[in-house]
């Protein structure tokens, strides 16, 4: 499936595109963030639950850090993982995705991490 999504899924701006562009480049987000998935048994041995006041919480959650393409909100490449799993883990994962001519934002959890060099070119 990640093959699948990885052929299929490019940018689809055009030059046109409002907040898509700046000069020549194509503006890219970075950012994670974690997301509820079934209360199951496979997902929570799979993701993990973070905890909470009284105990954990009521369903597992997954972790993932992605490439968004400003603009059109396209989702360009991806990682998930277990909620334990940090962001700056699944990042390195996502950087080598960027293309020349793409120009990335990340959030501020990201300065730390020196994604310039993973990036390509």
């Amino acid at each position: 499936m990640r093959r699948l999504y990885e052929q299929v899924v490019v940018p689809i701006a055009s030059d046109k595109t409002r907040g898509a562009r700046y000069r020549t480049w194509r503006l890219i987000s970075l950012d994670g963030s974690t997301l509820d998935v079934a209360d199951t048994e496979e997902n929570e041995n799979e993701f993990g639950r973070p905890s909470a006041s009284r105990g954990s919480s009521a369903y597992p959650q997954l972790r993932f850090v992605a490439l968004l393409e400003n603009g059109t909100h396209v989702l360009l490449g991806g990682r998930m993982g277990s909620y334990t799993t940090g962001e700056i883990t699944l990042a390195k994962e996502v950087i080598p995705q960027l293309k020349p001519g793409m120009l990335m934002f990340g959030g501020s959890i990201f300065l730390r991490f020196h994604a310039v060099d993973q990036s390509p070119g």
